[in-house]
């Protein structure tokens, strides 16, 4: 039998407690931190090629020079930092940033958000002179299309300018809303504005959206000509597409068809026609955790993880009201 007074057994009864304490100190460390929300950091270069060359965020920027256009051009840019830069909230994925702008926007305005980060591209526009929307404003609002014709990706996030990211958005792209789907067969019973219509949709898509609350509560569709389901009305602030050129044609197409939806709110109005829930090519709801319309619900999920707000108008909830002026200010130090 060993003595307790030999120098290796002493060394043992001192250093087996140690060692316990160690771990268990270690493993409330590791408990503690898996319960702080992951700040990733990164290097200020992005070289490279994309890691996923499939995924890209998008807005879009038109050249329309109104009261708020500076406030709008400063969105974007808060939008380039906190998708590209931002450790709190940029892409983990290299996953691009793609802002399709109208030939009217300035090169200066062009430049500025290519030295930022994001990918530039300039794209035409899209008319006809039955449109007329409701404010100025959205005067070039359906060059959003264009959006479709970047085959390049299978799916694109497209946020509004006016949209604060909160929390990292990498995971929207593998959710089942967002599943390329095969369109459905002629429905039983077509509305009477596409009766007409010698167009047809493409054999797949995909568009996942949000909900309109506002507008599926005041603006109903006519009952003789409705261009979209009762209580289904899609917000285009915030929408995830796959990219088809066919899909393009197929909007230029409904085009050519004269009052065939409310053009008040020109590409929404087409997207919610084109995509009704009782059609062959239905939109689908992203739910509530994506994104969220402050204007329309200033009681908006606390996990959201973008918002549509215009980051120059300050919010009733202090928290995160101080999470945009901080990223802003931090936008600003970096140059």
């Amino acid at each position: 039998m060993y003595s307790l007074r030999e120098p290796w057994v002493i060394r043992i009864l001192i250093l087996a407690p140690l060692t316990g304490l160690l771990l268990s100190l270690l493993w409330l460390t590791n408990t503690w931190y898996s319960d702080i929300p992951e700040i990733v950091s990164y290097d200020n270069d992005r070289g490279g090629a994309s890691s996923n060359p499939k995924h890209a965020f998008a807005t879009f920027l038109s050249g329309f020079n109104g009261t708020d256009s500076e406030n709008y051009f400063t969105a974007v840019k808060l939008l380039t930092y906190q998708l590209v830069h931002d450790p709190r909230t940029r892409v983990r994925d290299n996953t691009p940033f793609i802002v399709p702008v109208t030939k009217d926007v300035e090169q200066e305005r062009q430049d500025t958000l290519r030295h930022s980060g994001a990918t530039v591209i300039s794209v035409d526009d899209v008319q006809r002179d039955w449109i007329h929307p409701k404010w100025p404003r959205w005067n070039g609002v359906l060059a959003k299309l264009n959006l479709w014709t970047l085959t390049d990706y299978e799916k694109v996030v497209f946020v509004d300018a006016d949209t604060v990211i909160l929390h990292p958005m990498d995971k929207i792209f593998s959710i089942r809303a967002t599943d390329i789907r095969d369109t459905l067969p002629t429905p039983s019973r077509v509305i009477s504005t596409t009766a007409n219509m010698p167009v047809t949709p493409p054999p797949k898509y995909m568009i996942a959206g949000i909900h309109d609350r506002w507008m599926e509560a005041n603006k109903r569709p006519p009952e003789t000509e409705p261009f979209y389901v009762l209580d289904n009305y899609m917000n285009a602030g915030f929408f995830v597409i796959s990219p088809s050129k066919e899909m393009f044609e197929y909007y230029l197409s409904l085009l050519d068809h004269p009052d065939a939806f409310d053009v008040d709110y020109p590409e929404q109005n087409l997207l919610n026609f084109a995509h009704r829930t009782d059609g062959q090519m239905p939109w689908q709801d992203l739910g509530t955790y994506w994104n969220a319309i402050t204007q329309l619900n200033p009681s908006y999920d606390p996990n959201v993880r973008s918002l549509h707000h215009k980051w120059w108008i300050e919010l009733a909830d202090k928290y995160t009201s101080d999470l945009i002026t901080d990223a802003i200010q931090r936008m600003n130090n970096m140059g």
